[in-house]
C-alpha cells in the first residue's frame, strides 16, 4: 500500500499504519520523527533517503509490490521481485531522469 497523507503529524500516520498492517507485521519507513513509537507495535525497520525523491521510490516499491499474480503472497513476491533485479542495475541518474519517470510521478 502506498498514499500520499497530509497531515504528516504522528497521530494521522499513525493510525493509517495500525488500520492497515497487521500487528507484528515488518513495516519499513523513512526516518520522519512521526514514526518513533511503532517499535513494540510492528518490526519497524528505518531508511533514510532523499526527500526529494521519495515518491519516485514509493511509486517503484508500490509498482513492484503489486506486480504478479495475487495468489501469491507480499513475501514470494517481493523474493521474485528481488530475483528478478539480479545482475541489473539503476543508477541515481537514471532513476531521475524524465524518460524514466512514470506518467502519475510528480515533477520534482
Amino acid at each position: 500500500m502506498s498514499q500520499v497523507v497530509a497531515p504528516t503529524d504522528a497521530p494521522t500516520l499513525q493510525g493509517i499504519i495500525i488500520r492497515n498492517i497487521a500487528l507484528g507485521s515488518m513495516m519499513c519507513s523513512d526516518t520522519h520523527a512521526s514514526y518513533v513509537g511503532l517499535n513494540g507495535i510492528f518490526v519497524h525497520k528505518t531508511v533514510k533517503h532523499s526527500a526529494k525523491h521519495t515518491q519516485l521510490y514509493v511509486h517503484e516499491c508500490a509498482f513492484r509490490l503489486n506486480e504478479g499474480n495475487s495468489k501469491y503472497n507480499t513475501v514470494d513476491r517481493l523474493k521474485a521481485s528481488a530475483q528478478g533485479m539480479r545482475g541489473k542495475r539503476l543508477t541515481y541518474k537514471m532513476l531521475t531522469r524524465n524518460k524514466y519517470r512514470s506518467a502519475h510521478s510528480p515533477t520534482p
